[in-house]
């Protein structure tokens, strides 16, 4: 939804079009720097995708900047969001160890149960 809406369709147009998805028990929302992400980017993959730098929408040649400026944009409306849907947001900006940790008390909470009952083991 959120790529859509920052591509310019219509916000209505796009709550009924996915309003046929099946509701979700939980949704965790991994908040990360736009510059930590793409610092990411460039460990995993060497470079950034065209798509998730909005470089269809931004049309500059600087790929990096319009990678910052779109998730930036994505940030504002998952935040937006967060109002309406009620899911979590993490901050991704912590060691992987932390977000699994706090993943995990989430989905502890969701099932009722207390989060040394439910703890996140590393699959290696």
């Amino acid at each position: 939804m959120a790529r859509d809406i920052v591509r310019g369709v219509d916000t209505e147009w796009v709550k009924e079009v996915y309003g046929i998805a099946l509701v979700p028990d939980a949704v965790f929302y991994l908040q990360v720097s736009p510059q930590e992400l793409a610092e990411r980017n460039f460990r995993k993959s060497g470079m950034l995708d065209y798509w998730e730098s909005g470089m269809d929408i931004q049309r500059s040649g600087d790929m990096y900047d319009c990678f910052i400026r779109y998730q930036r944009q994505m940030q504002r409306l998952f935040r937006a969001m967060q109002t309406t849907y009620g899911f979590a947001i993490i901050d991704a900006n912590q060691p992987p160890q932390v977000i699994a940790q706090e993943v995990s008390a989430h989905i502890a909470q969701l099932l009722g149960l207390q989060p040394s009952e439910f703890e996140f083991t590393q699959v290696r």
